[in-house]
């Protein structure tokens, strides 16, 4: 213990709660801050063969009904054969139907056109169960096209209680009020005659603010040109980097605009320095995943020239259990995958490239059997497992290369990271938590510690300023951007402990938050 006296020991684990285990964690929330104003729209239209469809206008049932208080009454519900099911036989000969219901017409008032759509979410007070064929499958129409918004499996009961709270989904950010307008959302149930499933309500919120203004006088721009200022580079990048691109070359009249996954422009955090454009992270413990735009604006001779490079931010994550493994141990591999949007990926294809010390080379993948899939992986939903997993034996120590590919509807994504092997660590760390969150229900994390020395201090970790803290025994202050716990203990070396603390992440979706690094400080 005396070599510790005045000393600091930061455990970093890289994790993505998506949360994913580690010291340092990412969390993904699958659920941005207030704006000025928040307001609730209902449909007012229908179509389909579903009953009783005006229920959808109204919310009757509270955020943690059970299957059982939904009911013909007070929800709209598919039932029969109508005329626009299609009919297929099924493997045991029962005949299989279709039930389709679209709701439509999102109006507003005309007192707000003249403010900004800033955010765009989906609640829907839902229940239902089947057979193992029956499937509940809800898309939206956005540009012309019907897009997959989720997909539920019958066979497993759903309702508000089970998912933790009403369904919530994010939906784009319309540009103008006539796209929201013309938004519709479908609700198609397929599989046998026999299943229940049940809409109490279905309704928007949107978060709106003024629009600005534009200066009276706008520069006219002559002419736009396609620009090729910047050199090929990398297109994924993880959460923990900071992503740069490198000039081809430079001129005087350059400037950089950062296009967020909603379509939304920045200057803020973007600069040119030298010959490459860095983008920083404004909020180091808050993020929204996606696909970003870079563009690059040049203006020369009169004439404007604009390239526009597509990345990716944050849609890749890999946990570790550890932040630091002894040889020989078993690593649990936790890994999420999200698309353009931000939302959860639960068919991609993984490929997990394993480099160790000496070079030698193992593959894990989806397609072997030895990256799992995990079968409760959902869109939104509770759950403390990760969405994909797996194992892998380490050897000797040093430091292990890592490379992740994932085949996805949204194209190939790829990112590396790295983790190490030690002979001796002064405490043996390991995280437990989920590893993606549901931002309406309370998770909890917790830490599995053995003790190698003596100590006699603080145990810190670190989480944004935004979650509330619950059940826990450690004491709470407040730094710049953060919340830091902090336990007082006295352990002696061979002893094990538990550390433990819960957690509830605002309701703001898709986001990633970081957790830790947990720091052992004595003095």
């Amino acid at each position: 213990m005396s070599w510790l006296k005045n000393k600091k020991i930061i455990i970093s684990l890289g994790i993505s709660v998506v949360v994913f285990g580690g010291l340092f964690c990412y969390l993904f929330g699958i659920l941005t801050a207030k704006a000025q104003e928040q307001i609730k729209i209902f449909p007012t239209s229908f179509s389909g063969d579903w009953q009783n469809p005006t229920a959808a206008f109204s919310q009757d049932l509270r955020e943690g009904a059970v299957f059982g208080e939904f009911n013909i009454e007070n929800s709209t519900y598919p039932v029969g054969i109508s005329t626009i099911e299609t009919t297929t036989p099924s493997q045991e000969g029962v005949e299989m139907v279709e039930k389709v219901l679209e709701l439509s017409n999102f109006s507003i008032s005309e007192g707000f056109n003249d403010k900004k759509i800033q955010n765009v979410q989906l609640r829907l007070s839902l229940a239902g169960k089947g057979n193992p064929e029956d499937k509940l499958t809800i898309e939206y129409f956005y540009q012309d096209s019907w897009q997959n918004l989720a997909s539920f499996d019958l066979e497993n009961e759903i309702s508000n209680a089970l998912n933790g709270g009403y369904f919530l989904y994010g939906l784009p950010i319309f540009e103008s009020w006539e796209d929201l307008n013309a938004l519709k959302i479908r609700f198609q149930v397929s599989g046998s005659k026999f299943q229940e499933v049940y809409l109490d309500a279905l309704w928007l919120e949107l978060e709106i603010e003024e629009i600005e203004q534009p200066p009276e006088e706008q520069p006219s721009t002559p002419f736009i040109k396609k620009g090729d200022f910047l050199k090929p580079g990398k297109h994924d990048w993880k959460r923990d980097e900071e992503p740069e691109f490198e000039f081809k070359k430079t001129t005087p009249k350059m400037t950089a605009i950062l296009i967020d996954p909603n379509g939304k422009e920045s200057l803020e955090g973007v600069i040119i320095q030298d010959n490459k454009v860095k983008i920083f992270q404004l909020d180091k413990r808050s993020f929204r995943p996606g696909l970003y735009r870079l563009k690059i604006k040049v203006k020369e001779g009169g004439e404007e020239f604009v390239q526009e490079e597509y990345f990716s931010w944050g849609v890749l994550a890999i946990n570790f259990n550890k932040s630091i493994y002894l040889p020989e141990e078993k690593a649990y591999l936790q890994m999420g995958v999200l698309d353009n949007l931000g939302h959860t990926i639960c068919d991609a294809d993984l490929v997990l490239e394993i480099t160790n010390p000496a070079g030698g080379k193992t593959i894990l993948s989806t397609t072997d059997g030895n990256i799992i899939r995990n079968p409760e992986c959902g869109p939104n939903n509770v759950i403390d497992t990760p969405d994909y997993f797996g194992y892998y034996q380490v050897a000797g120590t040093g430091i292990y290369q890592i490379k992740l590919t994932a085949n996805t509807y949204n194209g190939i994504r790829e990112i590396t990271d790295q983790f190490e092997v030690r002979d001796w660590v002064p405490f043996d760390v390991e995280r437990i938590g989920p590893t993606r969150i549901y931002p309406p229900a309370i998770y909890e994390m917790k830490f599995k510690i053995k003790a190698n020395q003596d100590f006699v201090g603080e145990i810190r970790e670190y989480v944004p300023d935004s979650f509330e803290i619950r059940e826990t025994d450690a004491k709470l202050i407040r730094e710049t951007d953060a919340k830091v716990i902090i336990w007082q203990v006295d352990w002696k070396a061979g002893e094990t402990h538990q550390l433990s603390y819960q957690f509830d992440a605002p309701d703001i979706s898709p986001y990633l938050y970081l957790l830790g690094p947990l720091e052992f400080e004595t003095f």
